[in-house]
């Protein structure tokens, strides 16, 4: 027997965006979720502090994980639509300087799963939410674990590295005796 009910799911999503102070530099990102006619769509701007931006700053939704509940029927084949799409923008104006900007979303979108099940209003629980692939979406798909350090990270790793080495090398040669 096929049953209505109400599903919470939930994506994650982490990014970079950087625009310098020349010209008019700015970088955005989009994002739009779709199940079961339940949409997601946030969306932000960085705007560089150049003379020539209208707006400067961040304007729009934070990175993070969001949830959106929806009407869904068991038994039958609901369509999930997840689109990200970013850009970046650089308009140079004479004696301006040269304007940059960046967007940095790989690796950053997932799947964090299904966060609920409920009908008629009484939660479920032990729900599985597969596909012709086998998987089962009502997990997350966030990875979890240590993080990989940024590239700064690592060259003041190596500079810290490098410092150790020579004091004990230093600390060697001034213990022994002269001849």
């Amino acid at each position: 027997m096929d049953f209505a009910g109400l599903t919470t799911y939930s994506v994650s999503l982490a990014g970079k965006l950087a625009a310098n102070d020349q010209g008019s530099a700015y970088d955005s990102w989009q994002l739009v979720t779709d199940l079961g006619n339940g949409e997601i769509g946030k969306s932000g701007y960085l705007f560089g502090n150049g003379p020539y931006a209208q707006t400067k700053g961040y304007v729009g939704d934070p990175f993070g994980t969001y949830r959106q509940t929806v009407f869904l029927q068991t038994g039958s084949a609901t369509l999930l639509q997840i689109s990200l799409k970013g850009f970046a923008v650089g308009q140079y104006y004479i004696g301006s300087g040269t304007p940059y900007a960046s967007f940095g979303l790989d690796h950053s979108l997932y799947w964090s799963g299904i966060d609920s099940v409920s009908i008629n209003g009484t939660p479920q629980a032990g729900y599985t939410v597969s596909s012709e692939s086998g998987g089962n979406y009502a997990q997350s798909f966030v990875p979890t674990g240590a993080a990989v350090p940024e590239p700064a990270t690592w060259a003041l790793s190596l500079v810290g590295l490098c410092a150790l080495i020579v004091g004990v090398g230093r600390s060697r040669h001034a213990d022994v005796p002269e001849k």
